[in-house]
Order: C-alpha cells, then sequence, then structure tokens
C-alpha cells in the first residue's frame, strides 16, 4: 500500500513536470487545473476497472460482494491490462466532453505511467528480495528497463520528433511488453511457466497500442510526404 502511494505521488509529479508549459496546452488555454482534474478522475477510473478487471479473471463469488469487491486487505487485487484500457476509453470520452486534446494527454499520461512503473517495480522487486522472494530480480529488471524506455521517449516528446498520440501509444506498449516478460521470468524463476488471464490480456493490450502506435507514425508519414 505505502509503494502504491508513492508511485500516485509519482505519477502526479511526473503529469506536473509534463506538463507545465506545454506548447500545445498553452496554445489550447489548458490549465494545470483541468490538467490534474483529468488525472485524478483517471486515476479513480483505473482503478475501478483494474478492480473490475482482477474479479473477472480470478472469478469468484465472494468477489461480487460490494464489500469484499471494495475490500484490498482481505482481497487484494488488481488487472493492470483492465486498468489500463479502462483509461484510455476514459480519456476518449472525457477529453471530447470538455473539448480537451486527446493524443495529447495520452502521451503526457502514458510517458508518466511508464516512469511510474519503473519505480513501483524496483521498489516491489527490493522489497520481495527482502521477504526472500526469487521474482524481486525480475521485477527490478523491469522496472530498470521502464526507467530507461521513459529517458528515450521523454526526449522524443520534448522534440516533437513524433506525431501527438504516439509517443503515449508506444509508452503502453512498452509497458505491457515489460509487463509479460517480468512475469514470464518470475515462473521460470519458480522453474514453472503457467498461463494465465493476466499474462493473456497484457499480450492483448500490447498488441493494441503496438498497432495503434504504428497507426498514429503511418499517418504522420503519409502526411510529411503528401
Amino acid at each position: 500500500m505505502t509503494i502504491g502511494l508513492f508511485s500516485f505521488l509519482v505519477f502526479l509529479f511526473i503529469v506536473y513536470k509534463l506538463s507545465k508549459d506545454d506548447f500545445v496546452f498553452l496554445r489550447k488555454n489548458v490549465t494545470l487545473e483541468q490538467v490534474f482534474n483529468t488525472a485524478f478522475f483517471g486515476i479513480f477510473v483505473c482503478l475501478f476497472i483494474a478492480r473490475l478487471g482482477f474479479v473477472i479473471e480470478h472469478f469468484n463469488w465472494q468477489l461480487i460482494n460490494p464489500f469484499v469487491f471494495f475490500s484490498l486487505v482481505s482481497s487484494p487485487g488488481f488487472s493492470a491490462s483492465f486498468g489500463i484500457v479502462g483509461g484510455i476509453v476514459y480519456l476518449l470520452f472525457y477529453t471530447h466532453n470538455k473539448k480537451l486534446p486527446f493524443s495529447r494527454f495520452v502521451d503526457m499520461f502514458a510517458v508518466g505511467l511508464l516512469f511510474t512503473q519503473g519505480i513501483f517495480n524496483i521498489l516491489s522487486g527490493i522489497s520481495s528480495l527482502l521477504a526472500k522472494q526469487m521474482s524481486g530480480g525480475s521485477e527490478i529488471l523491469s522496472g530498470v528497463l521502464a526507467l530507461v524506455g521513459y529517458g528515450l521517449l521523454y526526449s522524443i516528446f520534448k522534440t516533437e520528433k513524433w506525431r501527438d498520440g504516439a509517443v503515449g501509444y508506444f509508452s503502453l506498449f512498452l509497458g505491457a511488453l515489460l509487463m509479460i516478460v517480468a512475469q514470464i521470468f518470475a515462473e521460470l524463476l519458480q522453474r514453472k511457466l503457467l498461463f494465465t488471464w493476466e499474462l493473456f490480456a497484457s499480450a492483448v493490450v500490447m498488441v493494441l497500442f503496438l498497432i495503434l502506435y504504428l497507426n498514429q507514425q503511418y499517418f504522420q508519414l503519409k502526411g510529411r510526404h503528401a
């Protein structure tokens, strides 16, 4: 819970860092208040959808009970894949309703999420190693790779080398890929490799965001050569 709360604060800080004095937001009169309102509402939507996804993946009649569904002590668990997709759908409708630049929000939130994923995985991996769990090493490696990816994508985002939305979709693709790799390595360290619905969902999400990224880049290149 402590790591999760710290990661939440890290995410908000990165969003602030990316959105402060952003020329697209300045041009379209998007305020920091609007950015953080979008972020706060989105976080609650993501958590709810992620919790719902966990219930679907680990279906049990007891989990349908509202007291159990919202109890993270007696029955903790979230589906990151469901949460990410739910967040994108929320962002699409919310920005459309508020007349905000959807693609720019995708870039900022997704890049911020990738950095947060890196920090969360490193801290979670250290905690696992202290508890003498072998999966800690794969979590730390996944976290370091996420931070490296963030560094590269942050540079691309600031230099405007890609079309709006492309950086965000690639960030989400990379995040899903790292989740899959970390889970596979963790299971291999325990000398087992089991199919899970979360692994399947992560693979679907990874392919989805790769397609969306390629679509954004295709139209960008098409526009340049038109």
